[in-house]
Order: structure tokens, then sequence, then C-alpha cells
């Protein structure tokens, strides 16, 4: 196994006839992740809230300012849209007392559209929404693309990320992944890496599916979380060696790699949103 470089920015393992495989079974792994999600849209609660995303969407395309309040038992934290270009979010803080419990209906009122000013539960969503079981996917071959298109990753700075699912919503790193992050850190995820790519709450899965992030999001967030920040063997690698990242680390390069990746402003910018708000509670765990 040869190693192809490009100006030291990102590394892939490359098959012993040149060639480097991205992703394995991508279609067939975003074909999955539809049947997940239709299957997650399919009660009136999943549907409103597609339904209310997908709009506040269009209105930030277009240019509205846009507010949206993300609660998460008895934190919140806020994501400001401004002029369908900025985007900020709030610190993460406690709810006030007294806080009364969020309704989608109030999404849909005439004052909140003519405000911009919308509001979810990410708890509501994991009690209303049961995980759906993906059907087990069979075994196949790796996905070879053309030079022309790994070099355009490599030029970009994108990792090559090379996965198989093993059956149901699990995946593994079928060759070690590696990425140099805007801060000058590198980062490699190690062959034999297991993730889910589950990396945000289940509310917004009603919108978005795995494919819509990226795989490689997902799984460098996948580890830094699952190392609590410590990156070692067998999970991944880092350099400089002992970087230790936070949780804001975490989420931050998860942000970096979809914007890197040309993920949706919106997309990108909800996922990063959700992910510090609930991420909490997993991170703490560590």
């Amino acid at each position: 196994m040869g190693t192809i470089e490009s100006s030291g920015i990102a590394t892939a393992r490359a098959t012993s006839d040149g060639r480097v495989a991205i992703v394995k079974r991508f279609g067939s792994l975003y074909a999955m992740t539809h049947i997940a999600q239709v299957q997650l849209i399919n009660s009136r609660y999943g549907s409103q809230v597609a339904e209310q995303l997908k709009r506040i969407e269009i209105s930030v395309e277009t240019g509205r300012d846009v507010v949206i309040r993300l609660v998460d038992g008895e934190l919140e934290t806020t994501l400001t849209f401004k002029g369908g270009t900025v985007f900020e979010c709030s610190a993460v803080t406690t709810r006030p007392p007294g806080d009364k419990p969020l309704s989608l209906a109030d999404n849909d009122s005439l004052v909140a559209q003519a405000r911009g000013s919308y509001a979810f539960d990410l708890r509501q969503a994991e009690r209303e929404v049961p995980r759906p079981s993906p059907p087990q996917a069979p075994s196949a071959t790796p996905l070879r693309v053309d030079d022309d298109e790994v070099a355009a990753r490599l030029t970009a700075g994108l990792p090559l990320t090379h996965i198989s699912q093993m059956g149901g919503d699990e995946y593994f790193l079928v060759a070690d992944c590696t990425y140099r992050a805007n801060d000058g850190t590198t980062l490699t995820v190690l062959k034999g890496f297991r993730t889910d790519l589950a990396s945000i709450p289940r509310l917004l899965t009603l919108f978005v599916t795995v494919r819509d992030l990226s795989i490689t999001a997902p799984t460098f967030h996948d580890l830094l979380y699952r190392s609590g920040g410590r990156v070692e063997p067998p999970l991944g690698t880092v350099s400089p060696e002992g970087r230790v990242f936070t949780q804001e680390d975490a989420d931050n390069l998860f942000l970096e790699l979809m914007t890197r990746e040309k993920i949706g402003f919106f997309k990108r910018s909800l996922a990063f949103g959700a992910v510090r708000l609930a991420g909490r509670w997993a991170w703490q765990g560590r």
C-alpha cells in the first residue's frame, strides 16, 4: 500500500494499482439513510418538523433574518441567521425558571413567521419519533473513483474517507483517513474505527440525512467525542502529539469540515448548533 500526498494537506491510502477508494457504497448508504429518514418523517410530528425546517431554510436562503431557539432539557442555545450569509451561535445557557413547554404550533403562527423567530425541543423529537431500524446492508466491493476526483479532493485539502457498512447503521473505516485542520493540527482516524455517523440529534434527522452532512465530518466528530478529546490508538492519532481537544474544538472541527465539504449554509449551521447543545451531555460523560 502506498500513500498519496498533496502539499502535506491530506493523505489517503492507495491500492497497489495507484487508485484510491474514497467512499464505499456511497449510493447505497444514501439509499438506506433516505429510507430511514422517510420512516422518521412518516408521522404527524415528523412531517410537521420537516416542513417547518424546510420553510425556514428557504427564508434563510432568500436573505431573511431568522432566529432559532434550540432547547435540550434545562439547556438552550440560540442560532441567528442574518442576510443569508452570517451565522451566530450563542453560548449554551440554562433555561429561565418557569419557561413554558415549546409547541410546534407556535412555529406556524403568523407572529413567528413575521418575526422569523422559531423554537424546537430536541428531547421532544426523541420522545415523539422512535429511532428507525434500517435494513441490513449486504457486503460489497470498494467503490473506486477516477484520478481527477482524487486530485480534486486532495487539492481542496479534503480527506479521502473509505468506509464499509457492517450492517444496520454501523460502519467502519477500511483505511486510515487523515485531515490537516485549518489550525495546522493533523488528525488521523485509524483503520478499523467504528462509527454510526449519527453525530446529530434526532430532530435534525427529520430534515437531513448522513449524506447531506458528508461522511467525513461526522466521522472525525465521532472520533473526538469517543476519545474524550484525547486521540490515541487504536482510535486515531494526532499531531502535534499530546494535543487535547475540548468539546468546542470538536464541534468547531465538525463545522469546518462541513464548510470545506460545501454543505449548505443552513444545514451545516443548524447541525453545528444542535450538536453544540446536545453534545454537552455526551461530552460530560467522558
